[in-house]
């Protein structure tokens, strides 16, 4: 296992020159239902119960931060929504709905997923 990566030509936003910077290159996306076959694997619960469970919490965790309310699950993380809107001049034009943007999702890694992050190992695309 490791984080495959290649060298990318980008403008540097400090000096304005050109410089090579190390960028991720993804591999294939993991699905529920592969992530579901997975626990199945490594556990006594059927990938369609797995699958279940992982689909069932991503519905939860939506709800809760759609209430403002924070989710917090170890090993995997923490959700919390965010609110942003356009500057008032006066406190009493933040009491309308109409200057509130779309809510985003602030997510930290779980400590295992930070581990995993710093432990990595990288491996180097071949050039095309």
């Amino acid at each position: 296992m490791a984080i495959h990566y290649k060298g990318s030509l980008k403008r540097n936003p400090q000096t304005g020159l050109k410089s090579w910077y190390g960028t991720t290159v993804l591999q294939d996306e993991i699905t529920a239902e592969q992530l579901g076959e997975l626990i199945a694997k490594r556990s006594t619960f059927s990938k369609g119960d797995s699958t279940g469970v992982l689909l069932m919490v991503g519905e939860i965790i939506a709800e809760q931060l759609a209430d403002s309310r924070p989710v917090r699950v170890a090993g995997l993380g923490s959700w919390r929504p965010s609110v942003h809107s356009r500057p008032e001049l006066t406190e009493d034009k933040v009491d309308d709905d109409s200057i509130i943007q779309p809510a985003t999702v602030i997510y930290n890694a779980g400590s295992e997923i930070d581990k995993a992050m710093k432990n990595a190992k990288y491996k180097k695309e071949p050039k095309p």
